[in-house]
């Protein structure tokens, strides 16, 4: 397949993606209120559970009218978020076309008028321009952060490419892992501070090292001993950012008596910026993208 072939199926693709997306935005404009707030309750339910995993949050009432009210405003900016998105790059927004995030701006803001009053007529629902004035922020907020990150990648191509976008990417959801194993063992199970941190970190080595080397430095070995040297050079990188860790959670939690879930974001900060430098250039440093 030729590049202009695959270039026009993945337009073609894009656009009707554009269009199940601005469609299904539709329907739920439609459907009745009782189904958004049903929507709203679940993503609100789902928020506490994982604060409360994270951080032992409170259970008050106040706590749950707070998630809820925060779990409708992600919803209405969100979906439509997705959708100025999605206008962004059938418009020619990732090619560098200045006009791109003005003419997607004004499709979102035409179609969200468009459900707006769609809703009013068919469901009798009552005119809220609130709602509407979350969804044209959810648009507006996804271009101009678009809009950054192009020109951030146009102007700094040796520090924003694919290795490091992919790192920052993975290195996020190795984070997650990290976050989360520690949330189960610290707060659902009781297990000490340093114990749980210390599950935390096998769970996000195992999970890091399977990412960078087939995603992100993308590096290959052409014999055993090669690949057990690899491992064991990132093993023990991770063993030295694990003692910066563990000194950081003892003396933000243990000493400092500071929220666990907090030190845990500022501890893996530093952490992930470590594990960079050692893979960047110790570990994977014969890696094809590591020039």
């Amino acid at each position: 397949m030729t590049d202009s072939h695959r270039k026009r199926r993945y337009s073609i693709g894009l656009t009707a993606l554009t269009a199940i997306w601005g469609l299904l935005l539709t329907v739920f404009s439609v459907l009745p209120i009782r189904y958004f707030n049903k929507i709203s309750l679940l993503t609100a339910e789902g928020l506490k559970w994982l604060l409360n995993l994270l951080f032992a949050s409170s259970g008050s009432k106040d706590y749950h009218y707070l998630m809820i009210m925060i779990a409708e405003i992600a919803l209405l900016m969100a979906g439509y978020a997705v959708l100025a998105g999605l206008f962004w790059y059938v418009f020619g927004g990732w090619s560098g076309r200045r006009r791109a995030p003005v003419i997607s701006m004004g499709c979102t803001i035409a179609l969200a008028a468009a459900n707006l009053f769609l809703g009013m007529l068919l469901q009798n629902k009552p005119f809220r321009i609130i709602d509407f004035f979350l969804n044209i922020l959810g648009g507006l907020t996804a271009l101009a952060a678009l809009s950054l990150f192009g020109y951030l990648l146009n102007r700094f191509p040796r520090i924003l490419n694919r290795e490091t976008i992919s790192y920052v990417f993975f290195g996020v959801l190795s984070t997650l892992v990290n976050m989360m194993a520690y949330g189960v063992c610290y707060n659902t199970f009781g297990l000490h501070n340093l114990v749980s941190n210390a599950i935390a970190w096998v769970a996000a080595v195992l999970f890091a090292y399977a990412v960078n080397k087939l995603f992100v430095f993308q590096s290959h070995k052409d014999t055993a001993a090669e690949a057990l040297r690899e491992f064991g050079l990132f093993i023990g990188a991770r063993l030295l950012s694990f003692g910066v860790d563990e000194a950081m959670m003892w003396l933000m939690v243990d000493v400092g008596h500071i929220n666990g879930g907090f030190s845990k974001i500022l501890a893996n900060i530093i952490v992930l910026i470590m594990n960079y430098l050692f893979s960047k250039r110790i570990i994977f440093i014969n890696s094809p993208n590591s020039d």
